[in-house]
């Protein structure tokens, strides 16, 4: 990996952002899911909210593909790549934190 810089060990990254005090303090989305390929980038929030921009053409994320069916193929695709790789990310699948003391039978 480190002498190669084309080289990659997946093919998208998951960002997960919980904001659980809106639901008191503000009017914002609770959650937002965020899922960036080699070529674009989708987010999705808890009201519904859609982004997708194409990071090759639009490197500067002006134009938001999701709005006004854009792009249907490329929405359709960045969709069900969120919802692959929020379900590998899933509670139930992560280990536990590194800082746990290892239990003990």
């Amino acid at each position: 990996m480190l002498d190669d810089p084309k080289a990659t060990v997946r093919d998208a990254v998951l960002v997960e952002d919980d904001f659980p005090l809106n639901a008191v303090i503000g009017s914002y989305p609770l959650r937002t899911r965020t899922v960036i390929t080699e070529t674009h980038r989708h987010s999705r929030d808890s009201d519904g909210f859609e982004t997708l921009y194409d990071l090759e053409t639009d490197p500067d994320e002006l134009t938001n593909l999701a709005v006004h069916q854009r792009n249907p193929a490329a929405r359709t695709a960045a969709v069900d790549i969120l919802v692959d790789e929020m379900t590998r990310a899933d509670d139930l699948t992560r280990p536990e934190p590194v800082s746990m003391p290892a239990r003990t039978a």
